[in-house]
């Protein structure tokens, strides 16, 4: 989204916000869900041969204390070290497993479908038409954590904020992606994104019937998560926050535009993008 999305919706009209916002919110909730269920287990390993998809909260010199699913309950439980033959944190992928009935005891492997790689992905971002702005992205993968992201903006009309109206521009944001996940390779999961953007635009102040063209250069880290469905469509969210800095090419009258450096040289993001992945 563009730079003033968050500041733009907090002073739009009422009807504005009862559109992006509720979507946007229950867009990133599904997400968040989907996320959490498919959270990594710890694994113990007895030495009579039990795995074990459990939560190990801590291991003294005697002793590893964890939670694990009995009876269809997760209790706290524990064993003697001279009882485990081996144990890691965050090694299983719950839904890579079939377990004992009503327990967190591995019974044995589903047979997992590869993950298809995946190079290329275009997208646009989901709300942005509600604020009269086009948007589109083309992310390349150049390894199993990294890739780039260019992303091309186009508005019109642009929403009023206060008494500025934004009427036509563009920007064009190159980005790099680093993914978190060892399990899932790019572009897949949670990453964080440092991105440059350059935006010009065609402004009028309406008030004082001002015309003007601003160039904006800003800094930014954004901090998301992409989920591809059947290696075909995807979906991601992210949040993040910019630092700008504004400048004002041929204001109508000199020194009569708004400092908007000073005003809002920060601003928060978020958004939620969908497409298509090959």
């Amino acid at each position: 989204m563009l730079r003033y999305y968050l500041v733009l919706i907090s002073k739009s009209s009422t009807a504005m916000k009862k559109k992006v916002l509720p979507a946007a919110l229950m867009v990133i909730f599904i997400l968040l869900v989907t996320c959490s269920m498919a959270q990594d287990y710890d694994l113990i390993v007895t030495t009579k041969g039990d795995s074990i998809a459990c939560r190990i909260d801590s291991i003294s010199e005697t002793h590893i204390y964890f939670e694990m699913k009995s009876q269809d309950r997760w209790a706290q439980t524990h064993l003697g070290l001279t009882d485990v033959s081996e144990y890691k944190r965050n090694a299983v992928i719950k839904k890579q497993y079939i377990f004992d009935p009503g327990t967190s005891i591995i019974a044995s492997q589903k047979v997992i479908k590869p993950i298809k790689p995946v190079k290329n992905a275009v997208k646009t971002d989901l709300f942005s038409w509600m604020l009269n702005i086009g948007v589109l992205k083309y992310e390349r993968v150049f390894s199993e954590n990294i890739s780039v992201q260019l992303g091309f903006y186009y508005t019109w009309d642009y929403p009023t904020m206060d008494d500025v109206d934004f009427a036509t521009g563009f920007a064009i944001t190159p980005e790099f992606r680093y993914y978190l996940s060892k399990k899932r390779p790019a572009p897949r999961g949670t990453y964080l994104a440092p991105n440059f953007r350059y935006e010009k635009y065609e402004w009028e102040h309406l008030d004082d019937n001002l015309e003007a063209t601003v160039i904006t250069n800003s800094i930014a880290i954004n901090l998301g998560y992409q989920l591809v469905l059947i290696d075909l469509f995807l979906i991601e969210t992210w949040v993040g926050i910019g630092y700008k800095i504004t400048s004002v090419v041929e204001p109508a009258v000199s020194g009569s535009w708004p400092n908007y450096n000073s005003e809002y040289p920060m601003a928060g993001r978020f958004g939620v993008s969908i497409g298509l992945v090959f």
